[in-house]
């Protein structure tokens, strides 16, 4: 029709009936279409009726033809769906999806980010019970160590004078050819107490003595305590979780003071090293004026003092115990090379030196990464989870332990994304306790041994690193200890050598002459001949004259024939060997 019928002329039940499909449609356009559809239909229907009684019925009539207008809202859009273009179907269909993979992503995350870690085992207080030999406290030295770190003094700044040294700044390559070259430049140092007290064992002067006597002087209460707790059996320390910005699990309570919960760097470390200074010095002073009971009974100190370290649990712990014996050796060695000693001091010496030597463990390690996957992840009762976005924002101060800044929305994308693929609670375990045995193993062998087998605990690491790209938390957590091995070799070499240069000065002293051989010093002398960690055999012996050269290969594993070179226990790169007899002299600071 040409022209719409207005829906004023229809009667008020088909105009009802109308709006009542309308609505129930509900879509705009369909609804505009529909209303004028309908109109014309019903107009054209209701054009032959001349009296409005007719027109009443014939509307019922056509109305109930129509039925339901349910039912029929319902067909109508099914109609319109089918009849759409395939683009818009498919444009609506997409839509559809991805609205749902929104609400399900929504659902997830929610899911995902409101994950609580379940706490089940308190590990700090289990390892201060594995720590724990006994539950006797008056048999513990670690409340004496605590007092003399309380009581200890540092060197104080007295500048004693100072020394110019000659620079060259200028570029490390030889000039061209008609260059001028660089002129050094003097530069003035001032040489402090401090600087004296860090190097044992060097020759000095008056003022300097003096300075050293007043110090140790004043540290003589600390060194009362060392010296109560170095008579002490066991040591062990105490470990709890304690609180840090408003979080606890953060940090570990050490004897009340706070360190990192997975970057073990104890505080009271550095000045159990410095008392160790304490000792030497005394040493030094007390074999000046013959007091050798003096430096037998400073020397076991020493040496307890490094055992109760080396017992720790912590790796950190256990390094500075091996720092500190080795400083002990260090000073007993050049006291043994300045003074001729009488064979009943070298016999009481041999008899102070311990037996054995302990090889470094990773408890506290091992402890901190299991309480770290309990903190980050969580747990569904059956032992799997996945790991916490928001505890993964802390991971920072756990192994730094310093303060927790509000998170940019860089990293908070980053750690939610990485948390969102990493690898479940229960695979996490497993690769770290894979980690745990291969170190284990790797630490049961001297370095020698891990060498002729090509075996490497840092390759297989970054191996499993790239074989489980997912997994964020072993790359962070899992440290690189393979120096930490050669150190503690390096050190139970250091501690055979001296033992076996008390031996071989016994010998001397019996039979007027070094052995040819260090066979010839078992089993009398030692219990058996000393193996280097770095070698294929015993530590290396060479008779000369009325000396002898004994030394250890270093971290190449080449003999270089008794070449000395410090810094080949610290970089395998170096040539050289670590030579422990004839000692190098001490430099002056000056």
């Amino acid at each position: 029709m040409a022209n719409h019928p207005d829906p004023q002329d229809l009667p008020e039940i088909v105009q009802q009936y109308i709006k009542r499909l309308a609505r129930r449609v509900g879509n705009r356009h369909m609804r505009r279409d529909l209303f004028a559809e309908l109109r014309e239909h019903f107009a054209d229907a209701l054009a032959n009726a001349p009296k409005d009684s007719d027109r009443d019925e014939l509307a019922a009539s056509l109305i109930a033809d129509f039925g339901d207008t349910k039912t029929l809202a319902r067909l109508i859009k099914r109609a319109k769906k089918r009849c759409r273009p395939l683009w818009v179907k498919f444009v609506i269909r997409t839509c559809q999806a991805v609205l749902v993979l929104l609400v399900i992503f929504a659902g997830y995350t929610y899911w995902f980010v409101s994950g609580r870690p379940s706490f089940r085992v308190d590990y700090w207080a289990k390892l201060t019970d594995f720590s724990r030999p006994v539950a006797d406290e008056s048999l513990n030295a670690s409340p004496h160590y605590l007092k003399a770190i309380d009581l200890y003094v540092e060197p104080p700044e007295i500048e004693l004078y100072r020394v110019k040294d000659k620079v060259n700044f200028g570029s490390p390559s030889p000039p061209p050819p008609g260059a001028i070259p660089f002129a050094p430049q003097t530069v003035e140092r001032v040489i402090t107490l401090e600087d004296i007290v860090k190097k044992p064992g060097t020759p000095v002067e008056s003022n300097e003595r003096q300075a050293l006597e007043e110090w140790l002087l004043i540290n003589r209460p600390a060194l009362d305590e060392l010296r109560m707790g170095t008579s002490k059996p066991h040591c062990w320390f105490h470990y709890e979780l304690a609180q840090h910005n408003g979080q606890s699990g953060l940090l570990f309570s050490y004897d009340g003071q706070q360190a990192p919960l997975l970057n073990l760097l104890l505080p009271h470390l550095r000045k159990l090293r410095q008392v160790t200074f304490v000792l030497c010095w005394q040493m030094q002073f007390a074999a000046e004026k013959g007091n050798w009971d003096s430096v037998i009974a400073d020397l076991r100190s020493a040496k307890a003092l490094a055992r109760h370290l080396m017992g720790c649990p912590a790796l950190i712990e256990q390094l500075v115990g091996i720092a500190v014996d080795q400083r002990a050796n260090k000073q007993l060695i050049h006291l043994l090379r300045s003074y001729r000693l009488p064979t009943s001091t070298l016999q009481r010496l041999a008899q102070s030196l311990p037996p054995d030597y302990p090889i470094i463990r990773m408890d506290a390690e091992a402890i901190g990464q299991m309480d770290a996957i309990q903190w980050l992840f969580t747990d569904d009762g059956s032992g799997d989870g996945h790991i916490i976005p928001g505890q993964c924002l802390n991971l920072n101060a756990m192994t730094s332990g310093e303060k927790i800044q509000s998170p940019d929305i860089g990293e908070i994308i980053k750690y939610s994304a990485g948390s969102m693929v990493h690898s479940s609670r229960r695979e996490t375990v497993r690769l770290f306790e894979q980690w745990r045995q291969r170190a284990r193993q790797y630490y049961s062998a001297t370095p020698y041994q891990n060498h002729i087998s090509g075996y490497s605990l840092n390759a297989w690491s970054n191996k499993k690193i790239k074989e489980n790209p997912r997994n964020f938390l072993f790359r962070i957590l899992v440290p690189s200890l393979e120096k930490a091995s050669w150190i503690s070799y390096a050190g139970q070499a250091d501690h055979q050598a001296v033992q076996t240069i008390v031996a071989l000065l016994r010998y001397k002293a019996d039979h007027g002459q070094f052995p040819d051989k260090l066979d010839q010093l078992v089993p009398q002398y030692l219990k058996a001949v000393p193996l280097d960690p770095f070698g294929p055999g015993p530590l290396t012996y060479k008779r000369q004259d009325d000396d002898f050269l004994l030394y250890s290969l270093s971290f190449n594993f080449e003999d270089h024939g008794g070449q000395h070179n410090k810094e080949a226990f610290r970089n395998k790169k170096e040539s050289g060997d670590y030579v422990f007899w004839p000692p190098e002299p001490v430099e002056r600071t000056k």
